[in-house]
């Protein structure tokens, strides 16, 4: 019982000991990753001490159920009679069992593994894969109105008109817009589009966003066809869409 207890207990602060010391490189070096990418990127690397506590009393736990509640039904067990009655069963059902244990920790191991190597390597594609859009220089911020703050529309029309009149005239910017998700962390509405002369072909879902003036030129996002939006367009003005190439190929596929 003491050998057995004594030996779950070296290995469980063992183990322990292991997890907070490779801890604290494994953070580092993906701060490092992190910062590469991301620029001005910040990370608490501090340890939690409730969570590593919280931690300490689940190995406590599994000692207590892997440890000592094994090795005191192994006292309760005489096993010079129990080897007499079925020798041969019980030698073969605990290799059964041990085999099959043994599977299934091979078995959970492998589907970590390629699911780490696919996390990866999902991570690096991203990483390199085109966004549409020139991130170099370009500054996202969120804009969170107080509850009543406006009484309308119009006023939120003319807060977001001044503020970006505001940012144009700092040093060192040359374009400001707005919009109504963010770029990459998005929610787009689906709008059903069809062709006005067209009217029996099915619509077509794409996304929609909400922007203001200048957006294409902030995200350098080239214009292939057509104008950008004007401020003096009013609610008055009819209304007025950008559309992205491929869903301008699916509506006119013969025609501009």
């Amino acid at each position: 019982l003491y050998s057995q207890l004594l030996e779950s207990a070296l290995l469980l602060i063992a183990g322990l000991f292991a997890a907070v010391a490779l801890a604290y490189p494994a953070d580092s070096l993906l701060l490092n990753v992190l910062s590469r990418y991301f620029r001005g990127f910040s990370l608490d690397m501090r340890p939690d001490m409730g969570i590593l506590l919280v931690t300490s009393g689940l190995c406590c736990l599994a000692l207590l159920l892997f440890g000592v509640l094994p090795a005191w039904q192994a006292t309760q067990v005489d096993c010079a009679a129990t080897l007499k009655r079925a020798s041969a069963t019980i030698k073969g059902a605990r290799e059964g069992s041990r085999r099959l244990l043994l599977c299934g920790q091979v078995s959970l191991t492998l589907v970590l593994v390629a699911g780490a190597i696919v996390f990866v390597s999902t991570f690096r594609r991203l990483l390199t894969e085109p966004l549409g859009f020139q991130r170099d220089g370009l500054l996202d911020a969120q804009l969170i109105p107080l509850p009543h703050a406006f009484a309308d529309n119009a006023a939120v029309a003319n807060y977001c008109r001044d503020l970006i009149d505001g940012i144009k005239a700092l040093p060192g910017i040359t374009a400001v817009s707005t919009s109504s998700f963010s770029p990459l962390v998005t929610q787009p509405y689906k709008e059903d589009i069809r062709r006005s002369d067209v009217p029996a072909r099915v619509a077509i879902q794409a996304p929609g966003e909400f922007v203001s003036t200048g957006f294409f030129s902030a995200m350098r996002i080239p214009l292939l066809e057509g104008r950008d939006f004007s401020r003096n367009e009013t609610p008055d003005f009819p209304r007025t869409a950008i559309v992205s190439r491929s869903l301008a190929i699916r509506l006119f596929p013969h025609g501009s």
